[in-house]
């Protein structure tokens, strides 16, 4: 299973002791991306002027196929051998317009996150405070402007729910007289 993490930084890998290279930054941000919506499909012309906007068409599309290419290849070769696992489906499902991340597939901290937030057990709060190690992709930037502005907004709305756990578990706390 593909284990990915967004909160505090990033992170990705197949094995517990193997982070996977992407050898472009550009691939991390479209995982990063599509791990906050596993199973929902991407366009990729969403993609492309989320990453690409300055390029013409023809460059964009290009450069995006590069960088789908430099995902898969990390997969592969962080994946364990074919005869371990033959028939092992994969994390990444791109079409010729679409791209997505399957979410029987891959386990991401910001998506438990955000589900644990929602609960009112003090057990499934306290989980989702560990989670959140810091704000979403951390110390990650890219040039592109149009993905700047998708993760300031992404990083708040997370912020928004580890300041409401926060205040949740402050009150059950206080509840519970402690």
């Amino acid at each position: 299973m593909l284990q990915i993490e967004l909160l505090g930084g990033f992170e990705a890998r197949l094995a517990p002791d193997s982070g996977l290279v992407f050898g472009q930054r550009k691939a991390q941000a479209i995982l990063a991306y599509l791990a906050l919506a596993p199973d929902y499909t991407v366009p990729r012309a969403r993609l492309v002027h989320l990453l690409w906007s300055e390029r013409g068409e023809d460059q964009a599309r290009s450069s995006l196929r590069q960088a789908l290419a430099a995902l898969r290849k990390g997969l592969r070769e962080a994946a364990p051998s074919e005869s371990d696992a033959p028939d092992a489906p994969e994390a990444l499902v791109s079409g010729r317009e679409t791209v997505a991340l399957a979410a029987a597939q891959v386990d991401i901290d910001a998506v438990r996150f955000a589900r644990l937030a929602q609960s009112s057990d003090i057990a499934d709060l306290q989980a989702a405070d560990a989670l959140y190690r810091g704000d979403l992709l951390d110390g990650f930037a890219l040039a592109e402007l149009p993905f700047q502005e998708w993760l300031e907004r992404e990083r708040e709305r997370l912020r928004e729910v580890a300041f409401h756990v926060l205040q949740s578990l402050t009150a059950q706390h206080e509840e519970a007289g402690e």
